[in-house]
């Protein structure tokens, strides 16, 4: 994510994180677009991305 702003791309990806270790608190804190906790919730989530936010 640091990198995404300082570079001035941020607004050029969608970030999603997902699995054991996150949180969707820790997707908020961090800025990530979304958070998928299991693999059916993370396709779902990947797909509302690919057609568009």
């Amino acid at each position: 994510m640091d990198y995404l702003v300082s570079s001035g791309a941020r607004k050029k990806f969608a970030v999603l994180v997902g699995g054991g270790p996150t949180t969707k608190e820790w997707a908020k804190e961090i800025g990530a677009d979304g958070c998928g906790m299991s693999a059916p919730e993370a396709v779902k989530l990947a797909n509302k991305f690919a057609k568009g936010r």
